[in-house]
């Protein structure tokens, strides 16, 4: 059987059992499972959209009872936990506010998990002293995904859909998909929604009238 097996929207599964690690990944993983022996108390992680960077800050905040804020958010944030994930910090449209949270953190001297979609240098900010803090962080790049990545991340988008999808269906996709991770999440849906408005199985032949 293929067929959703419950009547349940997508669920992100962020379990640190979950996360699967390939080459494309393995430094931002072992940094994560580092902490707290950390070389810096802050850590940039970047990379596309899809490319694990939210998984993997749930993981780091499990482990180390790291807070959640949005960099979109900042303006209104006052706290000053000893560990705190920001995510999509090129969205910090208060500068202001971002480099005065950083400078209570470092005081605190609290662990800090950015993420975002670019190296620093390409990052919008155009207050100096933000950058001069972003650029004492360790940044680490999530590279575009392997096949042995895009396997594994396919089966986890569909289990995360309530979805099991024959072995055959991920690797005839496999051989024919873009190498990306938005690419993944969209073929995903793409081929859910189909499924469902058709009413079929989600097998090869499927699959073929879509790509």
């Amino acid at each position: 059987m293929n067929q959703r097996t419950l009547p349940f929207n997508k669920q992100e599964d962020y379990s640190s059992a979950s996360y699967i690690v390939s080459e494309s990944n393995q430094d931002a993983h072992t940094l994560i499972r580092r902490w707290p022996h950390w070389e810096a108390p802050m850590v940039y992680l970047y990379g596309e959209y899809g490319s694990g960077k939210t998984h993997l800050a749930h993981v780091w905040a499990e482990k180390a009872g790291a807070e959640f804020v949005a960099a979109s958010a900042l303006s209104d944030y006052k706290a000053t936990p000893k560990a705190l994930v920001i995510e999509d910090i090129e969205n910090a449209a208060d500068e202001e506010a971002f480099f005065h949270l950083l400078n209570r953190l470092k005081e605190n001297q609290s662990s800090v998990l950015l993420t975002g979609i670019a190296p620093v240098k390409d990052l919008p900010f155009k207050v100096a002293d933000v950058r001069s803090r972003l650029s004492a962080a360790v940044s680490v790049f999530l590279d575009l995904p392997d096949d042995a990545l895009i396997e594994g991340l396919l089966f986890k988008q569909f289990a995360d859909r309530q979805l099991r999808v024959p072995a055959e269906v991920i690797e005839y996709l496999v051989r024919r998909m873009d190498r990306s991770y938005a690419s993944v999440i969209r073929i995903v849906e793409v081929i859910d929604s189909m499924s469902a408005e058709q009413r079929r199985n989600i097998t090869v032949p499927l699959v073929r009238e879509l790509l």
